[in-house]
């Protein structure tokens, strides 16, 4: 039978004895794995099981004849038990798991929840033990809770992070634990550990860099209340503005932008489908046809003036002074995205005197061409640097 040491030890054992069999039953015909068996007879939130099966055949049991298992449930009192049974092997029984031993007698697994071949209590032989057990924590333990706090560039100011967007380094947070207690991180993924005793709402707030031009995608304070096996995460996002960098028609239309302008820059334009006031096709093969048909361009047809911003950005994405990769909030694309639209736009429709829909997209996408070459503010598809003062 089990019986209850009188020590208050904080371990707790999770023993539980299992199905009672026949005398007769021997033990070449094995007894099975004593948590299924206790899993499945009225006790499925144990954790852990042992059977004993002495040399005799005989299957020894704990508890009431009637009762199909024995565990030792949560909330009863934690401590260690030991077997008393004739032929008695004395000594105290951990739950079965790595090599483990105590004041009242030394106990060593020679294996690892598996059928019994070395174990030894007080000297006496235990092989005949088959023990099994979950790996899950005991009675008297409380499983933590962890807070994951994440940052991460929004290069689409959308406050969502996507699959291509990159988590930053070194971007620091304040994290105030429900005792009142203030923690400072850099982070660029952290995980913390919460334990019993800690649980509560933690509150996390991110700090602005130094550096002019970030805009928080997300909220700037967030919350999470941690509790046992919690696995709550906050997660901020963040992008910086910088100047598009683009020039407008008249620099391209002038000596120093014409200057700039090379053949196989023209020979872009050429795939381009622009068009003059008339709605006929434009293929500039000189900088002076190109500076001509900038400075005429007019918004009569809506396609002509569609045709020289996009001449004109398409200049400045070539010269390098403004990056396809970078993203322009008002159109919701990037540069190079509104590009590809412009063109299309202007291959669908290269006449928009009269209104209707198609002046009006053509329209928009003009205006937002015309903001970034006179040098709107965009995303860069690359953080911005940035730092941060000690708030010790």
């Amino acid at each position: 039978m089990l019986r209850k040491l009188g020590v208050g030890l904080t371990a707790v054992l999770a023993l539980v004895a299992a199905v009672v069999v026949p005398a007769a039953t021997s033990a070449a015909a094995g007894i099975g794995n004593p948590l299924t068996e206790c899993q499945e007879n009225g006790y499925p939130d144990a954790t852990g099981a042992v059977k004993i099966e002495w040399p005799s055949g005989e299957i020894e049991r704990s508890g009431d004849p009637a009762d199909a298992a024995v565990t030792v449930q949560a909330g009863d009192e934690p401590g260690l038990y030991e077997w008393t049974s004739d032929p008695a092997a004395t000594g105290v029984l951990l739950k079965a798991g790595s090599s483990q031993s105590t004041d009242d007698g030394p106990y060593t697994s020679g294996g690892s929840g598996t059928s019994g071949s070395g174990y030894t209590a007080d000297g006496k032989d235990l092989s005949h033990i088959t023990f099994c057990y979950d790996g899950g924590p005991g009675t008297d333990e409380v499983p933590d809770g962890t807070l994951t706090i994440l940052k991460f560039y929004d290069a689409d100011g959308d406050g969502v992070k996507d699959a291509t967007e990159a988590y930053l380094s070194g971007w620091q947070v304040w994290v105030v634990a429900p005792d009142e207690s203030v923690g400072t991180f850099y982070v660029t993924t952290k995980v913390l550990t919460v334990e019993d005793g800690s649980f509560g709402m933690y509150v996390v707030t991110e700090s602005m860099p130094n550096e002019p031009g970030w805009v928080a995608s997300t909220e700037v304070v967030q919350s999470a209340d941690v509790q046992s096996g919690d696995e709550d995460e906050v997660e901020f996002g963040n992008y910086c503005l910088t100047a598009s960098g683009g020039k407008t028609l008249g620099y391209w239309s002038n000596k120093n932008g014409q200057a700039e302008i090379t053949g196989a820059w023209l020979a872009a334009l050429r795939d381009l489908h622009l068009v003059d006031a008339k709605g006929v096709a434009f293929d500039p093969t000189t900088t002076a046809g190109l500076s001509t048909f900038l400075t005429k361009a007019s918004a009569t047809n809506m396609a002509n003036m569609l045709s020289a911003q996009l001449a004109a950005g398409t200049l400045n994405v070539l010269s390098g002074r403004t990056s396809a990769d970078a993203f322009y909030l008002p159109a919701g694309m990037t540069v190079g995205e509104l590009l590809v639209a412009a063109e299309a736009a202007l291959a669908a429709s290269p006449v928009t005197v009269a209104a209707g829909a198609a002046r009006t997209a053509q329209t928009q996408l003009k205006d937002w061409l015309d903001e970034l070459n006179d040098g709107a503010s965009v995303i860069p598809s690359d953080p911005c640097p940035f730092t941060f003062g000690d708030l010790s």
